[in-house]
């Protein structure tokens, strides 16, 4: 959805690729150029430049085993590394 005022009128709600139409537990969080979703149901993860045209990235994310809401933090790329499999987005 978008409107000029955060009182409305408001677009009609556009879905994210492959969240059917809804997701739950949706998280975002600006990645380089992109503006990343994730989603735990179904679990998965949409990116887009402009948040209007989305992109399926489920494909390239791992979510840990009981994976429900998320958060995003910053930190350091080395910690990360040393720790887990970081794909490039």
């Amino acid at each position: 959805m978008r409107s000029k005022s955060v009182t409305g009128p408001y677009s009609q709600h556009l879905p994210i690729p492959n969240a059917r139409g809804n997701c739950e537990g949706p998280t975002i969080s600006k990645v380089g150029d992109y503006w990343i979703v994730y989603y735990d149901a179904p679990q998965g993860a949409a990116r887009s430049k402009d948040l209007e045209n989305w992109e399926d990235i489920s494909h390239l994310v791992h979510f840990p085993e009981g994976f429900r809401h998320g958060s995003v933090i910053k930190t350091q790329r080395s910690l990360l590394e040393k720790n887990y499999l970081i794909p490039e987005l």
